[in-house]
């Protein structure tokens, strides 16, 4: 698999934002409300934000996530999706 980085996410085409993507990183910051996480994942060209909720991973991965101490090595599997804003 291609390694992808934060700075590539941004000039991927419609038709490759459809498909699953791997990015590693480090885990900058985490905010936590009930059933979602949001998580900033950091590398050497920046920071992006990934959204985990509850009903769409497992349990294990869900609370993992939430005990993972700040900077720790972290990889993402999802899809890209377009803030509401746009970004």
């Amino acid at each position: 698999m291609k390694t992808i980085y934060v700075s590539d996410l941004s000039v991927l085409s419609e038709n490759q934002q459809k498909n699953e993507i791997v990015l590693s990183g480090w885990l900058s910051s985490r905010r936590h409300i009930g059933k979602i996480m949001f998580l900033d994942i950091s590398d050497s060209t920046g920071t992006i934000q990934a959204v985990a909720e509850k009903k769409h991973i497992s349990k294990e991965m869900f609370n993992s996530a939430l005990r993972a101490p700040l900077e720790s090595g972290f990889e993402v599997m999802g899809r890209i999706a377009k803030s509401a804003n746009g970004s």
